[in-house]
């Protein structure tokens, strides 16, 4: 897809393939190192080098390939160079592997050398290759990300053979990276037995400190499992060191941290990882803040080795379940939502007319305040029908009922699924209909997701809603599996009685099920707006009181420009330590950028160089030639996805300043600079028929 860069239809394509294409490249140097192409590939290897710092199976080919070349000096010189950066880097040496390289290569090993006849056949297929180039406009970006370093120790009873262990010692490295994996890890070294993971790249999301928490302390019990099993080497156990930071990094196309960028969140994350005893989880600040109320932590204080300050940090003791990545106050009062309220009631009084299933779909962007309006909805109907809930999440294996679990248990109440169980015995097929629900949503008995479920779990919710209304609040319902959506569905179509289904989500699920938003006979989407800047200013002002600082007031209001949530975080951070952008909303916004093409990602940028606004010519005057042909349809698709409105004509704005600021804020410093110094020098030549804002921003 190289020629087709900008074009919409590869976006997502393209971010896709970049991944698949690292992972083949390993392999393809091996075959090259193995048919003596070591000639054309040190500038190849060393560019990879460049942006996969901490790969020592790079590093090696970089060794190998340089020895073959004749350059034995150089060769030894780029094992101290992998030394160096491994150290100060992240406080280790080089595995054994790389070790007996450098010792091969001083001895001048003749294994080191490719047989005569595979060089020969290397002259006669070998030619040479000129560098490839990047086909991204804007290669690098900056990404906020939270790095996991954890170190699998091996102790034993004096006197225990621990040489004898190393060669068991491939397990528990398996294990952790299947764990850490399975949380949305990137594994992006393996060096003896510490292992290296980012949460954040190639693929935001907005829970990424909270994934690698729980990852870490998933990763803890699972090594602790592991002592259970038989050991080759009698008095021996394993444990995990394990250290957590979130900072910045610069990726590459392929999605991996360059050097020169990562170095301080992994030296941090490496400090706090020393410091860690066996089996703790060691967070720092950074990520301390964006994990507060999703974990039990206690603070720490240490001395690194060779430093003369302490450093404070928190040990996670566990995480709790189900807790929210950002901390709501459902509680507050509720501000400019009345019209939005009376549409829910009356979706709900249209379901106790009709005597049939109907669903309200709530849609908005994260931070609008729908489950605000859940709530207070809840609240206004009392006791006038029951309520049960159950929330779609993100990711995670067995997923697909798991709303539909929480919904069930909330409806059996205290008493549990056997009283639920013993109602639905009076019913015909009473027995069948719990048995299939019981083996869909993992309680027992356990028969796998019945082929009748659908209707199982209607004539559940008909004979729940038999004598009052019973409304199902389902929430994130964009991150609900398709499956899950079959059956909510099934239940608008299929479903009879005082069945209101209520459920929120954000306008991804559109996109996933384009038909969803459409009104029909029994169903319908509420479409949450943000709110007027007298409705923030109301909101600040209750959680703040009336004396806070008109001017502090002003820049929230114009901030969070009608997301309750935005205004929310933007107070807690006036509050603390006055910060840019909290890093909550950072990795709420940097989500949905990620959902974009790299196409649209590089446009978004630009246009954050111009300004809130701009017009089509200035934007265009910053594109490369091979993208501006596709200009006006990534406008379009920008469009549709909220990220941007037209105001007049050619001219454009950012739908949120905050979009703005974080689309600046993830280019490499070197892009910026470069595009500020070419918008300057555009609109110095044709200052008097620009329209566009010009914005000076400091990042």
């Amino acid at each position: 897809l190289a020629d087709f860069t900008y074009e919409p239809f590869a976006q997502r394509a393209i971010t896709a393939l970049e991944e698949l294409r690292l992972a083949a490249t390993e392999d393809h140097i091996d075959a090259d190192l193995a048919l003596g192409r070591h000639g054309v590939l040190v500038a190849e290897v060393e560019q990879l080098i460049a942006v996969h710092p901490f790969r020592e199976r790079l590093r090696g080919h970089l060794m190998l390939a340089l020895y073959r070349a004749g350059r034995q000096a150089d060769a030894l010189e780029a094992y101290q160079d992998a030394r160096r950066t491994l150290v100060r880097e992240m406080g280790i040496e080089p595995a054994p592997a790389l070790r007996e390289l450098q010792q091969a290569i001083l001895r001048q090993d003749p294994a080191l050398d490719i047989q005569p006849g595979v060089q020969q056949l290397a002259h006669a297929t070998d030619e040479p290759q000129p560098p490839s180039a990047e086909a991204r406009w804007l290669p690098f970006e900056l990404r906020t990300v939270t790095a996991v370093l954890a170190d699998l120790v091996i102790s034993g009873e004096p006197g225990a053979d621990l040489q004898a262990l190393r060669h068991f010692s491939a397990r528990p490295l398996d294990v952790a990276t299947e764990v850490l994996r399975r949380h949305g890890a990137r594994v992006e070294e393996i060096v003896g037995e510490m292992l290296v993971g980012f949460f954040g790249f190639p693929v935001a999301h907005e829970d990424d400190a909270v994934r690698a928490v729980r990852a870490a302390v998933e990763l803890r019990a699972a090594i602790a499992t592991l002592n259970d099993d038989p050991q080759p080497v009698a008095g021996v156990r394993f444990s995990v060191r394990t250290g957590i930071e979130t900072g910045e990094v610069v990726v590459g196309t392929a999605g991996s941290p360059r050097a020169q960028s990562s170095g301080q969140i992994l030296s941090v994350a490496g400090r706090l990882q020393q410091a860690a005893a066996p089996d703790d989880v060691i967070v720092g600040p950074a990520t301390q803040h964006l994990i507060r109320g999703a974990a039990v932590l206690k603070p720490v204080y240490f001395v690194p080795e060779g430093s003369v300050g302490s450093i404070f940090a928190w040990r996670v003791l566990n995480v709790v379940a189900g807790a929210p990545v950002v901390a709501r106050h459902l509680d507050a009062p509720m501000f400019g939502r009345a019209a939005e309220l009376t549409r829910v009631r009356t979706a709900f009084r249209r379901t106790i007319r009709s005597d049939a299933a109907y669903r309200l779909t709530v849609m908005g962007e994260a931070g609008i305040g729908k489950s605000r309006l859940a709530k207070e909805f809840a609240l206004s109907i009392g006791a006038d029908a029951r309520i049960i809930t159950g929330r779609c999440p993100p990711y995670g294996e067995g997923i697909t009922f798991l709303p539909l679990r929480e919904a069930v248990l909330d409806a059996a109440g205290p008493r549990g699924w056997r009283a639920l169980k013993e109602r639905l015995t009076g019913e015909d097929d009473g027995v069948q209909i719990a048995d299939q629900i019981a083996g869909a949503i993992g309680l027992p008995p356990q028969q796998g997701i019945p082929d009748e479920l659908f209707p199982a779990v209607r004539r559940l919710f008909e004979t729940l809603a038999s004598k009052q209304p019973l409304v199902v609040v389902f929430e994130e319902l964009h991150w609900a599996e398709p499956s899950f959506l079959d059956l909510i569905e099934y239940l608008t179509r299929r479903g009879r009685g005082l069945l209101f289904l209520l459920c929120l989500a954000r306008p991804e699920l559109i996109r996933q099920r384009p038909g969803w938003g459409a009104a029909s006979p029994s169903a319908d989407t509420l479409f949450v707006e943000p709110l007027s800047a007298a409705e923030v200013e109301q909101l600040v002002v209750g959680r703040a009181g009336a004396t806070f600082p008109r001017k502090a007031l002003r820049r929230i209001v114009k901030a969070a420009q009608g997301h309750p949530l935005f205004a929310e975080q933007l107070l807690a951070a006036f509050n603390e330590h006055n910060e840019v952008m909290p890093g909550s909303l950072q990795s709420l916004i940097a989500m949905r950028l990620d959902r974009l093409g790299p196409g649209e990602r590089d446009l978004l940028r630009c246009a954050a160089v111009i300004g809130s606004t701009w017009d089509e010519d200035t934007l265009l005057a910053l594109l490369p030639h091979q993208a501006r042909p596709f200009v006006y349809r990534h406008l379009e698709a920008l469009e549709q996805k909220r990220l941007i409105t037209r105001t007049r004509g050619t001219a454009f704005r950012f739908a949120h300043v905050l979009i703005q600021l974080a689309a600046y804020q993830s280019m490499a410093r070197e892009d910026r600079a470069s595009l500020g110094e070419q918008l300057a020098n555009w609109l110095e030549t044709n200052s008097s028929e620009s329209s566009c804002e010009f914005d000076e921003i400091v990042g």
